[in-house]
């Protein structure tokens, strides 16, 4: 696992949620569930913030850059957010406007924190995608891909599956290193059809499968980017699910299938999606009875499917 950083001065101030490379501490966080747990009468924000600094070991950084809003709108139904003074009685937040126009109490659930960060601040920017980067690691991923299916002939191609993130590179670096891998390594990088992430088997599931591990692993482990990599492949040799991958390529075909009944179109993969789709109807229209029946898929592959995140 290669993860490369530059600094970068801001030219202009924001808010993000990046308090932490702890999957744990940052749902906690940014859902506002934290402030609802630790929300009592007679305290403020700024109790409720010291509270927060502790309890997820924020870094100095991070610490002093905290800050709680909450939604409003103005009476043109224009949104903005509203920070809150650390002094404000968080029993005593005082109305808002919604959406409708109406003024309405301010309840700790509309909470939310963030990292505010100023122009002229120095952040470190993560530029393990940077396509300069990214070319100077092919020759390893290309000696990694032939490594890892050794059993293929160095003659025969191996397929690589990609879809279309602006991470992995510049146009120019794509070509380059897509030449590279096919020149040097007989690897072909298959690119995904745009706008069809159903279609990747990783972002249908494969990820979400292995995220879910690695939040469990991970729990209460220091937020360091090197024991983030010590969870990774602790939960990948020791606790991955062999069912929860077959579930998602059970759960490919029926993508798949629906797709083409909804000729090419992505409609009816939402609207089956899941247990909802255990019917028996998982056919191919070919509009011919005999072939319809040829091109049924089983369901007793399908049995063993359930969610994802439950795996």
């Amino acid at each position: 696992m290669h993860r490369v950083s530059r600094t970068k001065i801001l030219q202009r101030a924001s808010k993000n949620k990046q308090f932490s490379v702890d999957v744990d501490v940052v749902q906690a966080m940014t859902s506002g569930e934290c402030i609802v747990q630790l929300a009592t009468e007679g305290s403020t924000v700024g109790d409720i913030l010291e509270q927060i600094m502790t309890q997820y070991d924020l870094d100095e950084y991070v610490s002093e850059r905290l800050i709680v809003d909450y939604e409003t709108f103005t009476d043109g139904g224009l949104k903005k957010w509203k920070t809150l003074d650390p002094g404000n009685a968080i029993d005593e937040l005082g109305m808002r406007t919604n959406e409708d126009g109406v003024q309405v109490a301010v309840t700790v659930r509309d909470l939310t924190l963030y990292v505010q960060q100023e122009a002229g601040d120095e952040v470190e920017e993560d530029i393990s995608c940077d396509s300069n980067f990214m070319l100077t690691k092919i020759p390893e991923i290309g000696e990694a891909l032939r490594s890892t299916f050794h059993w293929i002939p160095r003659d025969d191609v191996i397929y690589l599956f990609m879809d279309n993130a602006g991470g992995h590179g510049s146009y120019d670096a794509t070509t380059r290193y897509t030449s590279i891998l096919w020149t040097e390594y007989r690897v072909r990088v298959v690119w995904q059809v745009p706008r069809s992430p159903e279609t990747n088997i990783l972002d249908l599931g494969i990820w979400m499968s292995i995220q879910a591990v690695v939040t469990r692993v991970h729990h209460k482990r220091r937020c360091h980017p090197d024991a983030l990599a010590a969870s990774v492949k602790d939960a990948w040799s020791n606790y991955l699910s062999p069912m929860a991958f077959k579930n998602v390529f059970n759960r490919l075909r029926v993508v798949l299938s629906c797709i083409v009944q909804d000729q090419g179109g992505n409609s009816l993969i939402e609207a089956k999606r899941g247990k909802l789709f255990r019917d028996g109807t998982l056919v191919v229209d070919l509009n011919d009875d005999d072939e319809n029946e040829d091109n049924e898929l089983d369901n007793s592959d399908l049995d063993d499917y359930d969610s994802i995140s439950n795996d």
